[in-house]
């Protein structure tokens, strides 16, 4: 869908952009260049979680330049590793959920204030608030003073997309290892996002095994499918 009026287009849809590229270039008659292509575009939907329909072709990649630089890496005990590690010395609560914040209040001891369910409350100086979206969209935690009207309005506007890993475990390896630095195995499927990456991390696992990536509405569809 494009956007904007008159002669002068402001964005249109990144996939509908190539989709007109590609229905004019004869070089990609061929079925597996086109498969070679739907790669690249499921390559971009694994980065950005969504199909490529839903990306505006002026701005998809305004994340580029806000990404954490250094190699990827992988925790062997698992990220719960990380963040027991970080808990050390902290007052965690489990099972505490926050139903109001209070903030902002002139000549308060406490700038802050956090009422659980169960009304107990906390002070402090600051809160940081780091909820997942979709709890910040149903508004089940109220927030006083209400949130800025240009702050809610991110909110609203902000999507979440879908991404989707299947862990393949074998008794022995069957595939070529991949190089010290890139243990990454590129598959050009016939449908666009459908495992279309594989991940060696026998070394992680100590046992065959691969991490494989589905992206875009393949990740979507494979919400639905049955495990068997």
């Amino acid at each position: 869908k494009e956007v904007g009026t008159g002669s002068q287009k402001s964005d249109q849809s990144l996939g509908g952009l190539l989709d007109r590229m590609i229905s004019s270039e004869e070089s990609l008659d061929d079925a597996r260049e086109l498969q070679l292509f739907n790669w690249h575009c499921a390559n971009i939907e694994y980065s950005t979680a969504t199909d490529i329909h839903n990306l505006s072709a002026r701005n998809w990649a305004l994340d580029d330049e806000n990404a954490f630089d250094g190699d990827h890496c992988l925790l062997k005990t698992g990220y719960c590793a990380l963040a027991e590690h970080l808990a050390q010395g902290l007052d965690i609560r489990l099972n505490s959920k926050v139903k109001l914040v209070e903030h902002g209040k002139d000549g308060a001891q406490a700038a802050c204030k956090v009422t659980l369910e169960d009304g107990q409350t906390l002070s402090s100086d600051v809160v940081v608030l780091t909820v997942p979206l979709g709890v910040l969209k149903k508004n089940d935690i109220t927030f006083y003073p209400q949130l800025p009207r240009w702050k809610q309005a991110a909110i609203d506007k902000l999507g979440f997309g879908v991404l989707n890993k299947v862990v393949l475990a074998f008794d022995k390896i069957f595939w070529q290892r991949a190089t010290p630095k890139g243990k990454y195995i590129g598959y050009a499927s016939e449908r666009k996002g459908q495992f279309y990456l594989f991940i060696d991390i026998t070394d992680c696992t100590s046992k065959p095994t691969l991490l494989a990536l589905i992206s875009g509405s393949m990740a979507t569809e494979l919400e639905v499918t049955p495990d068997e």
